[in-house]
């Protein structure tokens, strides 16, 4: 039997990416990218939905990662998809789980002169076409 757990996306970074060393020296970086979607409600009016997603790389490219990314910044990522329990539980003895993708791809796209952030800290990945031009 297989099993596949592969993911793919296009969005922009909402934040500096975050490296640390484990004590093993290998570079663990994090950052979250903002991925939009575009569509048509019951009414026909077009909407606009931001899903927020945490990422996590590691070893060179994780330090690739940190050294030329940053705000604002749009990329293609692929990886997989990774939901794990917190250690810590609450006082009723739940425990929260986390959801991220880890990266084994981090593709930069645009330029760092096409850094468009968000002045509210929250970066929004806008498509250079048009929704309504797509066959689906």
């Amino acid at each position: 039997m297989a099993n596949l757990n592969s993911c793919g996306f296009i969005g922009r970074l909402t934040a500096d990416p975050e490296m640390k060393m484990t004590d093993g020296g290998t570079a663990r970086t994090t950052f979250r990218v903002a991925v939009n979607r575009y569509y048509k409600d019951k009414t026909g009016a077009k909407q606009e939905e931001t899903t927020f997603i945490p990422v996590v790389c590691w070893g060179n490219l994780a330090e690739n990662v940190a050294n030329y990314l940053s705000k604002g910044r749009e990329v293609y990522l692929g990886g997989r998809l990774r939901i794990y329990k917190g250690n810590v539980a609450d006082d009723q003895g739940n425990y929260k789980y986390y959801t991220e993708i880890v990266a084994n791809e981090v593709q930069f796209l645009g330029s760092k002169a096409d850094n468009t952030p968000a002045t509210t800290g929250e970066a929004a990945a806008k498509p250079n076409y048009d929704p309504d031009d797509l066959p689906f």
